[in-house]
């Protein structure tokens, strides 16, 4: 291609107003080229600009100035090409094309770098957040697993589906869980803390409680099946976790050692015979001498009717329930002291309500201070021993004995440990007495028969 002589850019459109866009004229030897510039002007600033000298020099130095230069460097690329000897019309196309899109294509470079880096921003500041998080979790599931407090409600929640022996967790079981629950609740308000971790079921944790529970008016025996439950919870834990809780593991459990009594025949006969002023009381009377007789415990009161009497062929009656412990069946004799509280109730068939533990404890204690006032010089006034765990001061826990008399021992539970007694006394084998109980070994039944060594001495052959 020959040498450049000039370019030129022109407008090529009969408008005086509006956009449109410049063509770039090459004038040389040989050589008239009319090219696409690719760039858009404001027609009537380019024409009053090129109107004369002086106007172009003024918008050329001023507002122009921008244009002016990108044309001068489109000029100076056409120059270039042109004196290629390889140089063609082509390539002249494709070079102005690139050089007219060129600030695009480096604001569009810009545009996806910024971008690009926008999103790497994102990414860093979205990584960092999931790492805050997770290591948040990681933390809380640690402060979770490492809770005490939550893990009793963990506990509490899933002992539904938990099994004992087989079978599932009863009611009351449940129920003692809870209690333990408040208390600790009452005990962390007073505490003014929020949570307690396992590392913090110490000797002094078990101290405090201690001193705590005794404050609050529970009993030793109560006091000992929260410490019992809260032991279990530990060991329901990970390895890890009990290891954390290990002193509390090793704190003296709590139990009271007293001699539990059972009531002697001449003793139940004068709680029969005792009069009462309300029928409150002697509705709690009676029912607990149908327990002396049959040996049936406080919960399986109800079933003690008209109901559950059967009627052998040669005529003799028998009670028989399924014990709501155990789940055992019970067989009982009815015994001539025990149709005679029956036949106060049309034959069992009328029996009254009965309420619940406490409040029948809390009855049989008020007839069982009128039968000892009544009969001062009976063996109710004999004395027992009972030693216990308890609180000595400054938050220590110790051993403590105090001493009772008779009467002042007997509990509704006391029925149940009286009547195995009393059959065993009147020379019933433990089998048969088992049956009546619902006693699964010998062994177990043994616990509730109160004798002295005078007694089984005397039956020796």
């Amino acid at each position: 291609m020959a040498k450049s002589a000039y370019t030129k850019f022109v407008l090529r459109t009969t408008k005086k107003t509006g956009v449109a866009p410049l063509y770039t004229r090459r004038v040389g030897f040989n050589s008239n080229l009319m090219l696409h510039s690719r760039i858009e002007v404001d027609i009537k600033t380019w024409n009053d600009a090129i109107s004369t000298p002086g106007r172009w020099n003024t918008f050329r130095a001023g507002p122009g100035k921008e244009l002016c230069d990108k044309l001068d460097e489109m000029s100076a690329l056409i120059d270039t090409i042109i004196n290629d000897p390889k140089g063609s019309r082509t390539k002249l196309d494709k070079a102005i094309d690139e050089f007219a899109h060129k600030e695009q294509r480096e604001f569009q470079e810009a545009q996806r770098k910024a971008q690009e880096e926008a999103q790497e921003r994102k990414k860093a500041q979205r990584e960092a957040e999931q790492r805050r998080k997770k290591e948040e979790l990681e933390a809380m599931l640690r402060q979770r697993e490492e809770s005490f407090i939550v893990a009793l409600d963990v506990f509490i929640d899933a002992a539904p589906a938990r099994t004992w022996h087989g079978k599932p967790i009863g009611l009351k079981t449940i129920q003692h869980y809870k209690h333990l629950r408040r208390y600790i609740r009452d005990f962390m308000k007073k505490k003014h803390i929020t949570d307690i971790r396992f590392d913090e079921l110490n000797k002094s944790f078990y101290s405090d409680y201690l001193s705590f529970a005794y404050g609050e008016g529970l009993k030793l025996n109560t006091i000992g099946d929260h410490i019992k439950v809260i032991k279990t919870v530990i060991r329901d834990q990970p390895m890890r976790i009990q290891c954390m809780a290990e002193d509390f593991l090793r704190c003296e459990k709590l139990k009271e050692e007293s001699e539990s009594i059972a009531l002697l025949e001449s003793e139940i006969d004068l709680i029969a015979k005792q009069e009462l002023p309300t029928e409150h009381l002697r509705t709690v009377r009676n029912q607990f001498i149908l327990m002396c007789w049959t040996g049936a415990r406080h919960s399986d009161l109800e079933q003690l009717n008209y109901n559950s009497i059967h009627v052998t062929e040669d005529g003799e009656r028998y009670i028989q329930y399924k014990a709501k412990k155990t789940d055992k069946v019970s067989v009982v004799k009815i015994l001539p002291e025990t149709q005679a509280i029956l036949d106060l109730y049309d034959d069992g068939k009328a029996m009254p309500r009965v309420i619940s533990n406490q409040k029948f404890n809390d009855a049989l204690k008020e007839i069982m201070k009128a039968v000892y006032e009544a009969n001062p010089e009976s063996t109710l006034a004999g004395y027992v021993t009972k030693a216990y765990t308890a609180d000595v001061g400054n938050g220590r826990a110790g051993r403590k004995t105090d001493i009772y008399q008779r009467w002042q021992m007997v509990s509704c539970h006391t029925g149940r440990r009286s009547f195995a007694t009393n059959m065993r006394l009147r020379g019933n084998d433990r089998d048969v007495i088992c049956a009546a109980t619902g006693h699964t070994t010998e062994a177990s039944l043994s616990r509730y028969i109160k004798e002295d060594r005078l007694t089984r001495a005397s039956r020796l052959k």
